[in-house]
């Protein structure tokens, strides 16, 4: 499929321009006295202007008004998509004196009129009557291990009170995408609208406006200006002498003679060149399939589901050592095995000592033996918080780098240089002598409240700043030493899904819902959907129950899987375990997963979020014109029949159709296949055809 950027690329070069020659503004913030200050009215300057491979970059520095600090925007302006973005640092240049109170600053405060009425005007004598304006919002829920977590949302806003404004964000949420995924798109219509993104990773805000109708002096007018502003929910702060604090970065896509469907695939497509991490050659770095062991599960045991990876040819990718390897030495079993009430595990959170009980040797012994049997190792760390019980001597040594969070737990402060480039130089030993090849961050606390504990006046949001560009610094740091390594973003599954640190990692526990036994595997499924249209790298894990693929499909219909199903002893393989029905799903799921990375991605079903009806999704492969469709019919769907166009496909051409399963393939017309229909006669079940063209 390609598309036409050209309307899409002067939308957006107008838009800089505009901005560039002070004709538009694009941020605001307030000083003393209520006066809100917009970036037109700020004296600026262009910096360090350079052309790279894939985009122009800039500096625009601008003298804040009235308050004596500066705003250093870093721009990146793209060649290959019709998107731009930037981040925002405050620095006070003087040596002696403090800045004045900047209060809350919004690093996106645009308007704009709507060019095209929904539903034109209508001349009634001598009266214009008002134009039928609207805009639609689209965006997903965020992660709250719950069944609810990342469906899709769309607002239609109307020029009427009470109808016109939706306000987005993570107010108190510490974590980006805890509520709502920092990512929406505004559609003005089927050809225009725009893709925003927001590069935070703590709380942020988003207010979209439609402006209402009014009547004055007995004239109507249209309603057509519409706002938007982001930021963070609380800032007021000075700032002290050649001090510099990083503030929230945006990334803007124009949309212009581009249908939403196909949008949706340029976002994903953009994601994945700019903000996913390559490896030391340039390659992207994927979600992999990885199975997966309980930390406290002691090395041999560990060993013994290895040796039967590799004896059964399994193509799993990465062993995963999960929590539960550290702090004393006593067992610490998996919270759902038989003895889980037992498990203390969240206690040790902040120890590094291996638990010598469960891994006499050091966890070097383990990874030895996964590089033998051809796997990589991804390791479980929570370095962020540390409970007060876990043993850890920083507590005690250093008390001056953790912020309390609650009673029993206490944050290392990566705003605090020391403490995070003692925490670096730590994670980087302990990686290089347990011969750790990937890196998995949870972060299993809110941090709202230690950031505000230590708040002063006229300083609010400062400590959560310096944080988050702490943090920044430590992955940057982590990937800069080991470039070939992937970090596992998790953060209580998925609460931290910005593009910040989308440049860094992908989630593969996308949601803790997965993480106990019982959960509804539908519910994973729409996990998959969506978020293959917005945070394209992205990976859940799953119990796979043995002869399920519902369940299987259900949870690898995103980018890899993280397969739980011997995750500690009492679920390990039965005699007569069926390995290659095992094998093939695995292999399956490797499939969909590569055509992810190449190709585009068709949700069919518009109506998936209603359980009675099917979820159905298209990959497909423009450049091959070959791909997948995958049909569920869920527990509760009463239709047997299922049909749907599929996109890109070519009805002259023929294709070979393969359905998971069977024998073998068939041959098919490529009208056929465009017009596809089956029959799904039992309820929760599962239908997964691969088809490739024919070559002449």
């Amino acid at each position: 499929m390609k598309i036409d950027f050209t309307k899409a690329f002067c939308k957006r070069d107008a838009f800089l321009q505009e901005l560039m020659q002070g004709h538009r503004s694009f941020f605001s913030f307030g000083v003393e006295n209520g006066r809100r200050i917009a970036s037109t009215q700020c004296p600026c300057r262009l910096e360090e202007r350079k052309t790279e491979m894939n985009a122009d970059s800039f500096r625009m520095v601008y003298s804040l008004a009235d308050t004596g600090g500066e705003l250093h925007i870093y721009f990146k302006v793209f060649h290959d998509f019709p998107y731009f973005e930037y981040v925002p640092f405050f620095r006070n240049p003087q040596q002696k004196e403090r800045t004045a109170v900047i209060d809350r600053f919004l690093p996106l405060d645009i308007s704009g009129e709507i060019e095209t009425p929904y539903y034109g005007k209508l001349r009634l004598k001598d009266w214009d009557l008002p134009a039928g304006n609207r805009l639609k919002v689209c965006y997903y829920m965020g992660s709250f291990s719950c069944a609810s977590d990342f469906l899709k949302q769309e607002r239609l806003l109307f020029p009427r009170p009470g109808e016109n404004r939706l306000h987005l964000g993570s107010l108190h949420c510490g974590r980006s995408s805890e509520s709502a995924l920092p990512f929406f798109r505004i559609d003005f219509d089927d050809s225009f609208g725009l893709d925003m993104g927001i590069g935070w990773s703590g709380n942020w805000m988003a207010d979209i406006e439609l402006k209402c109708l009014y009547h004055d002096d007995d004239v109507w007018q249209a309603g057509k200006e519409w706002q938007l502003s982001c930021g963070m929910p609380e800032s007021r702060f000075y700032l002290e002498p050649e001090e510099e604090l990083r503030a929230p970065g945006c990334f803007l896509g124009f949309r212009d003679g581009i249908s939403v469907r196909d949008f949706i695939n340029v976002h994903r497509h953009f994601m994945m060149t700019h903000h996913a991490p390559h490896d030391s050659a340039g390659k992207l770095l994927v979600p992999p399939l990885s199975t997966t062991s309980w930390g406290g599960v002691e090395s041999e045991n560990m060993k013994k589901i290895m040796t039967v990876v590799r004896t059964h040819d399994l193509p799993f990718e990465v062993h995963w050592i999960d929590a539960g390897w550290m702090g004393k030495d006593a067992p610490c079993p998996h919270f759902c095995d038989v003895d889980g009430e037992k498990s203390d595990w969240g206690t040790r959170v902040g120890s590094l000592h291996i638990n010598s009980y469960a891994h006499p040797n050091g966890l070097c012994e383990v990874s030895e033996y996964a590089r033998e049997m051809g796997l990589k190792t991804l390791l479980w760390f929570e370095p962020e918080r540390f409970c007060a019980n876990c043993g850890s001597p920083l507590l005690t040594e250093h008390p001056d780098w953790f912020l309390k969070a609650d009673q029993s737990n206490y944050l290392l402060d990566l705003g605090n240089p020391d403490a995070r480039e003692s925490l670096t130089k730590t994670i980087l030993d302990f990686l290089e002598r347990e011969k750790i090849d990937h890196f998995r961050q949870d972060f299993n606390i809110n941090p709202y409240n230690a950031w505000k504990s230590c708040e002063k006046p006229d300083r609010v949001g400062v400590t959560e700043m310096k944080y988050i560009d702490g943090l920044y610094r430590f992955w940057h740091d982590l990937r800069s030493a080991h470039p070939d390594m992937f970090i596992d973003n998790c953060a209580s599954g998925g609460r931290r899904l910005d593009y910040m640190l989308a440049d860094y990692s992908f989630p593969l526990c996308q949601s803790d819902y997965a993480t106990f036994m019982e959960y509804n595997y539908t519910c994973v499924q729409l996990e998959n959907y969506y978020l293959n249209e917005v945070y394209p790298l992205h990976s859940s894990l799953s119990w796979m129950p043995e002869g399920d693929l519902y369940a299987a499909f259900s949870g690898g219909c995103g980018m890899g899987i993280g397969s739980k199903l011997w995750q500690f002893p009492s679920r390990y393989p039965d005699k007569g375990f069926d390995y290659d029905g095992y094998r093939k799903v695995l292999l399956a799921i490797r499939q969909i997963r590569d055509l992810l990375l190449t190709g585009n991605y068709y949700p069919l079903t518009p109506n998936a979020q209603d359980l009675a009806e099917f979820c159905a999704m298209q990959f497909h492969d423009s450049e091959m014109d070959s791909g997948c469709l995958l049909i569920f019919r869920r527990p509760e769907t009463p239709e047997t029949e299922f049909q749907a166009v599929l996109q890109e496909i070519k009805p002259e051409k023929n294709y070979s159709l393969y359905e998971f399963g069977a024998a073998s393939p068939q041959d098919i017309t490529g009208k056929e296949l465009r017009w596809f229909h089956t029959e799904l006669s039992i309820p929760r079940s599962v239908r997964l055809y691969f088809y490739e063209e024919i070559a002449k």
